[in-house]
């Protein structure tokens, strides 16, 4: 349902503006209206209308927004420390503070960051040279032996060009070359060339870039063994990874100092900015101020006890009438029972309605399991879809829409055990094969024609209470000739449904011509309240009644697929076979049972009900302070 809203004034002394906001958005129940003007007040003006208020509040806002971007920056940089405890603080003071030593901590950070980043890549890089020397090692054994050849590591990324790269080589320097080759740390192929050392600078400057990559080693290891080299590897990877631990701790340290400090600041930060802007919607004279806002009918008396009694009786709350040309800016506030609640994860798939318009979930909430308990209509189905619902809703780890769509399927399996009571339907026919069960009302994959009927009974009702609610929502918005018009049309309907239905009763021949003399009285009111296309869209309602006939089409395919299951399980020859493809069957049909009765049942809200109903034209409330948590 939409919540009763009120229009006040919130009025005080000029000095007292900011307390005031501050103590609104810790109350959170006020939505400033930013349109609001007083009337027949010519001596206020916005509160940031004078030359030097509105350039001391701008520099002041555009100071705390550098400052809480700065602060964001600085809150990237730091690990978690797990501190949420709360700071006493003096916030503005501690922003005067922050402000001055922000640069230099985001600069200290940013130097750690950056330092620490090229340790992480340094370490990989020592890493993979001492996996490369270990590789290649075998391959060297002999290297000290004759100190005029140079060793070239290469790292070859294409095998078969082995014997091209050898004899490109020997092409280039005259000389016969040897390539010794092992297999890499991941995989590839790590060889060793060993020539003179003219050859092998020649060697270096030609290597194909594209077949092989020479494995460069830090310089001031040059004049050592493999062994020495690799040793020398692992003990820089060792002062590497003690840097690493100590730029960590240094981290933390400013991290477990410094952390909740900032998130205090930045939060307070966030609200002032939010004071500040609302301070924009404000009116004021030379010695009051004025603020218009929209609140709950409901917590006006506790909203103007709490700030008269903050503020000594210096602040005023009036309540202000709200008038015809303001209820397209009234915000809308949902709040329904716990019964329907559930169902407002559908509603809100929908525009906010508007302040007169209505609430849509509790129809929602009537008849949607009503139209699912019709399509699914089995006690056993039933049974299992409200087990599934249960489990969603004490399942621990479920979210809050999770929880609802559980309390959602719990009633649809109530209906659905309570149509199949109707119908006499458990497991399809198993309930009457196995326990004698009989249809209180109709056996519906007998009766084919009285489902039918029943359905279309569910969509005239429906429908009709669809024009009826549009009707009513257009004459609260003072549209008197679109609230005729679907009044009108409903008359029209029944009507014509009625004329309908004379030819289903042998005495119905009787009721014929009264009924269209009816329809032909209703059709020029029509025509004066809809225009010249009303009466093809009366029609059209009518064509919407007949599309609740997929309400029979559904439940009926259900059933009848339920029993061939049980058909098919009775004739595998086993009773473990049996049970183990009738649960398959049934399971499969217990599927589509839940999934295309929701979408149906949605589509005849979604597209034939709301049509006629839905005023989107409202918007959210959202009260200064409020923290979002949907």
């Amino acid at each position: 349902m939409i919540v009763r809203m009120a229009r006040i004034a919130v009025i005080g002394p000029r000095e007292l503006l900011l307390p005031v906001l501050a103590a609104i958005e810790r109350q959170s129940l006020l939505q400033i209206d930013r349109k609001s003007k007083p009337g027949r007040l010519g001596e206020l003006e916005p509160a940031l209308g004078r030359v030097n208020l509105d350039q001391d509040s701008l520099a002041l806002r555009l100071h705390y927004e550098e400052l809480r971007h700065k602060i964001e920056t600085l809150l990237a940089c730091l690990p978690p420390n797990g501190n949420d405890r709360e700071y006493y603080l003096d916030n503005e003071a501690a922003a005067r503070f922050l402000a001055e030593v922000v640069d230099r901590h985001l600069s200290d950070l940013q130097r750690l960051m950056e330092e620490k980043e090229k340790l992480v890549r340094a370490q990989k890089e020592l890493a993979a040279s001492r996996d490369f020397l270990a590789a290649i090692s075998p391959l060297l054994v002999g290297e000290s032996k004759n100190p005029l050849l140079e060793h070239l590591g290469v790292s070859i990324r294409d095998p078969k060009a082995l014997e091209e790269l050898k004899e490109r080589l020997e092409e280039q320097s005259g000389l016969p070359m040897a390539i010794a080759t092992v297999g890499g740390p991941d995989g590839e192929l790590v060889g060793v060339i060993s020539a003179e050392r003219e050859v092998a600078a020649m060697i270096r400057k030609n290597l194909s870039r594209n077949l092989v990559l020479e494995h460069e080693l830090p310089p001031e290891l040059a004049g050592l063994s493999v062994t020495g080299k690799i040793a020398a590897l692992a003990g820089k990877e060792a002062e590497n990874k003690a840097r690493q631990e100590k730029l960590t701790t240094e981290l933390a340290d400013f991290s477990r100092r410094w952390q909740g400090i900032y998130r205090q600041t930045h939060a307070w930060l966030a609200v002032r900015l939010s004071l500040l802007a609302a301070f924009a919607s404000v009116y004021q004279s030379r010695m009051c101020f004025f603020i218009f806002g929209w609140i709950t009918k409901e917590a006006v008396a506790g909203f103007r006890e709490k700030l008269t009694a903050e503020f000594a009786g210096k602040v005023t709350v009036e309540e202000k009438e709200i008038m015809e040309q303001e209820l397209a800016r009234v915000p809308t506030v949902l709040r329904n029972p716990a019964y329907f609640q559930p169902f407002e994860i559908f509603s809100r798939l929908l525009p906010m309605p508007g302040y007169a318009a209505f609430d849509l979930t509790p129809y929602i909430g009537l008849f949607f399991p009503l139209f699912f308990g019709m399509m699914l209509g089995d006690i056993g189905y039933g049974f299992i879809a409200a087990g599934l619902g249960l489990s969603l809703v004490f399942r621990k780890k479920s979210g809050e829409t999770a929880r609802d769509a559980g309390k959602i399927l719990v009633v649809c399996g109530a209906y659905a055990m309570f149509f199949g009571l109707l119908y006499g339907e458990l497991l399809g026919n198993l309930g009457a094969a196995r326990l004698g069960l009989e249809p209180l009302l109709i056996s519906r994959h007998e009766a084919i024609l009285p489902s039918f009927y029943f359905a279309l009974a569910a969509g005239l009702v429906h429908i009709s209470l669809a024009l009826l609610l549009g009707g009513l929502s257009a004459r609260r918005k003072g549209e008197p000739k679109e609230a005729a018009f679907k009044f009108i049309s409903i008359i029209f309907i029944l009507l014509a449904a009625l004329f309908a239905a004379t030819w289903l009763f042998p005495t119905g021949a009787l009721w014929q011509k009264p009924l269209l003399a009816g329809l032909g009285l209703v059709i020029p009111a029509l025509f004066i309240t809809g225009g010249l296309l009303a009466p093809l869209e009366a029609i059209k309602h009518l064509g919407n009644v007949i599309s609740y006939a997929r309400i029979m089409a559904i439940g009926l395919t259900s059933v009848l697929l339920a029993h061939v299951a049980n058909h098919l399980a009775g004739m595998a020859g086993s009773i473990w076979l049996g049970i183990l493809l009738g649960t398959l069957l049934h399971g499969f049909n217990l599927l589509l049972g839940i999934f295309a009765p929701t979408i149906h049942a949605l589509r005849l809200h979604f597209v034939e009900f709301f049509s006629k109903t839905m005023d989107s034209g409202g918007h959210e409330f959202s009260p200064l302070g409020e923290k979002k948590t949907r």
